[in-house]
């Protein structure tokens, strides 16, 4: 056998060898589980001692900015023992666990471990007390880790299945598409103004966006915020009667029912906007989430919002669905 042929008898080998180890890996599932599921696994020193109360407090909390009392995640509780291939596929699970080989409380995220997408954040401590300590610490972290994954897996669902006719009237009327569900089969349109929505009496999802000069200040402004976006809702959201349009709840000392934060979301630094909207003289009402961003060539605020009716039934699943598909706003390139 001369060198060029061994050469070529390595290289093959080694090629196959490549080959093998690639298929032989294997792929990750599928993640299942409904949008705002959390599977929480836990010791059986915590289910049987008082921590089993600071561990709901963390998944069993009241939703933000629903106006209405829900838990924040739709909870499934089960033993380390009863954690089998089962329950590997589910989409957000969190494990809480005493464990003596770590010195102090910690907490971990990892993500798609046994599916895709998928998050598993576990939190270990020493001994009872020191992880009662960092649970009240850490309350506010676990669950804000767990809901931007469930918002962000959201927006990837509408990428291949979304409502065509809200992103062709949104690019025909300010030169920008999203994906919102496909339920959206109405829109309306005006001056730098798109209304889109389901048309439902209940269950009812809807999708915002308008604009109004900027000024130059920062947009953190909640106030200046609230009027520019109720006489925008004004004009173009009226109701049945002339007397009769969408605002912003208002508290009985007239301060604005919102929960604003500033954030920064896929490079983009935002004003987010939860509150709750109104029928001026009417009885309608529900919630509402908002992305409120500058347009610094353009001179304007641009607003990114959607908002929910459903008065007698369940608003998280619907809002955390509409706040994934805002993350899919995009400016159609020229």
């Amino acid at each position: 056998m001369n060198k060029k042929t061994l050469l070529l008898l390595v290289l093959s080998c080694a090629l196959l060898v490549v080959a093998c180890d690639k298929n032989d890996k294997p792929a990750l599932a599928s993640s299942k589980g409904l949008p705002c599921e959390l599977l929480v696994v836990c010791d059986p020193q915590i289910m049987n001692s008082d921590l089993k109360d600071s561990v709901k407090a963390i998944t069993e909390a009241d939703a933000p900015g629903l106006g209405s009392a829900e838990n924040i995640f739709r909870v499934n509780n089960i033993g380390t023992a009863g954690y089998t291939s089962v329950f590997w596929a589910m989409h957000s699970k969190v494990f809480f666990q005493i464990d003596k080989a770590v010195k102090t409380p910690v907490v971990g995220v990892s993500r798609n471990v046994k599916a895709k997408p998928e998050i598993e954040v576990f939190v270990k401590a020493p001994d009872i007390d020191s992880m009662r300590k960092f649970l009240s610490e850490q309350r506010e972290f676990i669950q804000q880790v767990i809901m931007e994954f469930q918002v962000t897996r959201l927006s990837t669902v509408t990428q291949n299945k979304y409502s065509k006719k809200v992103s062709d009237d949104l690019k025909a009327v300010a030169g920008y598409t999203i994906k919102m569900p496909t339920d959206m089969v109405a829109t309306k349109k005006g001056k730098d103004f798109l209304w889109g929505g389901s048309n439902r009496a209940v269950r009812d999802i809807n999708y915002l966006f308008y604009t109004y000069p900027w000024d130059g200040n920062d947009i953190n402004d909640v106030e200046r915020f609230a009027q520019k976006r109720d006489s925008v809702l004004k004009v173009n959201i009226p109701g049945a009667q002339p007397d009769q349009w969408m605002e912003t709840c208002r508290g009985d000392d007239g301060e604005t029912v919102v929960w604003p934060r500033m954030r920064t979301i896929d490079g983009k630094t935002l004003l987010e906007v939860r509150g709750l909207w109104e029928l001026h003289n009417g009885y309608m009402g529900g919630p509402f989430v908002a992305h409120v961003l500058v347009d610094t060539v353009g001179q304007k605020v641009i607003v990114s919002e959607g908002f929910v009716y459903n008065p007698d039934g369940q608003k998280r699943d619907l809002m955390r669905q509409l706040e994934g598909c805002l993350r899919t706003l995009r400016k159609v390139e020229q």
